[in-house]
């Protein structure tokens, strides 16, 4: 069975809303140390003997924009 040592994940979001409310504006990142982690490990190529991994997420940075009616 796999083992991974314990993780923490970074996530930030700053957003802005002006007094009118009729838009919105932030910015935001996941994972923000990019950390390397596994989300899941198992035996699923088991007809050929391999063990198989799913990676967590890399650092993302984003811009969001919304508009409210």
């Amino acid at each position: 069975m796999p083992r991974q040592a314990a993780y923490g994940l970074l996530d930030a979001a700053l957003d802005y809303r002006p007094a009118s409310g009729a838009w919105g504006a932030g910015v935001f990142i996941r994972n923000g140390l990019d950390e390397e982690y596994l989300t899941d490990a198992g035996n699923g190529g088991q007809d050929f003997g391999l063990p198989t991994y799913t990676r967590g997420a890399k650092r993302l940075i984003g811009l969001r924009l919304s508009l409210y009616r």
